[in-house]
């Protein structure tokens, strides 16, 4: 069973990166990508991943920030 991953990152050309290498292999699953704080909260009720993938940097919002309601 693959690790169900959710990328977020507010740089498309990062997140392009890190789905194109982690889909190539097995055992990663990338279920979801978001570019903001407020996507990044849809996309985990939505794709229920195992693990958060998180620019700590993001515009307007810390990534820092969504540690809380993630949790």
């Amino acid at each position: 069973m693959a690790i169900r991953l959710l990328i977020v990152d507010d740089h498309a050309l990062v997140r392009e990166g890190l789905v194109r290498l982690l889909s190539q292999h097995a055992a990663y699953s990338v279920v979801g990508e978001a570019s903001t704080a407020g996507e990044a909260l849809d996309r985990l009720e939505a794709t229920e991943p195992d693990v958060l993938l998180l620019d700590i940097a993001l515009a307007g919002a810390s990534g820092l920030d969504l540690i809380a309601p993630v949790r």
